[in-house]
């Protein structure tokens, strides 16, 4: 990775994992970030406010991984179901992929077939 590649990278981490900034700040700041570093497998959102959770859920900023799932479902619960309702097309290979529904997530379907 180039140099300047990876000062972007760190400095839209730096702004993502930004709990200081107001919510007007931290969305138009989104907005701004190149669209290579608009889509995360992870990153910490745990310090993170419920709103900015909900922009970057909202803006497409959290990738549909097990991480991105089980922090907001640690953190954030109901939260990692408007992160499957977003990533709705990719909901089947995911269940395959990651391995989280052991019979444990019964409360997700319920609230899947509420829409």
């Amino acid at each position: 990775m180039e140099m300047e590649e990876k000062l972007q990278k760190s400095f839209s981490l730096a702004i993502l994992e930004n709990d200081a900034l107001i919510l007007d700040s931290y969305t138009a700041l989104l907005k701004s970030m190149p669209r290579a570093y608009s889509l995360w497998k992870y990153f910490d959102i745990e310090n993170l406010a419920a709103d900015k959770i909900d922009v970057l859920i909202g803006k497409g900023f959290l990738a549909l991984t097990t991480e991105n799932y089980d922090l907001l479902k640690e953190y954030f619960a109901p939260k990692h179901i408007a992160l499957l309702e977003y990533h709705a097309a990719q909901f089947d290979s995911f269940v395959e992929l990651s391995k989280i529904f052991n019979g444990c997530c019964s409360p997700i379907f319920s609230a899947w077939n509420r829409k």
